[in-house]
């Protein structure tokens, strides 16, 4: 949020809810999914501003769940 407060947003709150999307969530991200290999990708989270990133979260004990989650992140940037 104090980014966008600094680059002037009236109201800063709006613009950083408007900026972060998250999966299942409907709205511009929840529709416009590329398919890929005959499925579609979706992120854990999309931050949209200032910068357009999107987030793929895993959590394991093991590396193979880690693995999963670096092969999805490339799916994303395709």
């Amino acid at each position: 949020m104090h980014y966008f407060k600094n680059a002037g947003y009236k109201d800063e709150i709006a613009k950083a809810h408007k900026s972060f999307y998250w999966e299942g969530q409907e709205g511009k991200y929840g529709k416009e999914r590329a398919s890929t290999f005959g499925a579609r990708n979706y992120p854990d989270f999309i931050i949209t501003a200032p910068y357009l990133v999107a987030i793929e979260y895993k959590q394991s004990p093991n590396g193979s769940t880690v693995k999963q989650g670096i092969g999805q992140s490339l799916m994303h940037t395709i």
